[in-house]
This record gives structure tokens, sequence and C-alpha cells, in this order.
């Protein structure tokens, strides 16, 4: 069997394994085995292929790896997700909202939450307040400013 087709198949063998890896390393490693392919049908020695091999991965990660990543997760989704989602949601004022001796409840879509202000004041329903922060159940809230519509 000829080398470049042993190469050809290593190389395989590491794209099938970076499906699983997903951190372009092993797929690096993979085309390293083609660029020593393609040194191998031009005749050279192993030890030409295996410097080959060298070269070619390390010029993937090292060089091109990094930008490719940052390439490919550029688009990632910004948005928050978990509590962090909520601050700065409005919310309606289903019970009087005190501070923490007195807290009251909010209603934010179809979930009522227990809701405290940091200022002191009490807020009354109905009206609406903007969540500024979450603490494990609790979310601490503040009177939403009325819009001018002008």
């Amino acid at each position: 069997m000829d080398s470049w087709f042993i190469w050809l198949i290593v190389a395989l063998i590491f794209f099938v394994l970076e499906m699983f890896a997903a951190d372009f390393i092993v797929a690096s490693v993979g085309i390293g085995c083609l660029v020593a392919g393609a040194v191998s049908l031009f005749g050279i020695s192993m030890q030409g292929q295996l410097l080959g091999f060298i070269i070619g991965t390390l010029a993937l990660m090292l060089g091109i790896r990094p930008r490719l990543k940052v390439w490919l997760y550029r688009s990632a989704d910004p948005r928050s997700t978990g509590a962090a989602a909520l601050v700065g949601q409005t919310a309606t004022i289903v019970d009087p909202v005190g501070d923490g001796d007195s807290p009251g409840r909010v209603k934010l879509g179809s979930e009522e939450w227990r809701a405290i202000t940091d200022d002191g004041r009490v807020l009354d329903p109905p009206g609406l307040v903007t969540i500024l922060a979450v603490e494990a159940a609790t979310l601490h809230v503040i009177a939403k400013k009325p819009e001018n519509k002008e």
C-alpha cells in the first residue's frame, strides 16, 4: 500500500474523531496527515513526510485554529438566560411591594414572584415595576417611570 493512501486513511480517522471532540485540535492533526500524504506523492522519504506532518499540524494548531474558532463562534447568542434574563424586564404589581421586611408580589408573564424594593418605598397595585436584580426567588424592583408620549 502506498504511503499517501495510509496518510489519507489516518486523516479520515482523525476527521471522524473531530466530530466527537469539536475543538479543531484533532482536525488539525488530520490536516497534518493530508499534508504528509501530499508530500509523499512527490516521492519524498518518510522523514520528509513526518516533517510535513509536523509542520502542517503545528501551523494549523498555532496559526489557523485560533482564528477559525473566533470566526466560528462570532455569532454566539448574546442573549441572557436564566435569572439574568429577567433583569430589565417589566412586571405588574399584584400585592403592595415594600422593602425586605414587607415584600410583595409581582406578575411577570404568567408567573408571580416575591418582590422587594431597594429604596424602602412601598409600591401599590396596579402599577408597573422594572426588575433590577434577582436574588434566589426574590426580585429587586423599582417603580417604572412613565413613558413620555409627545
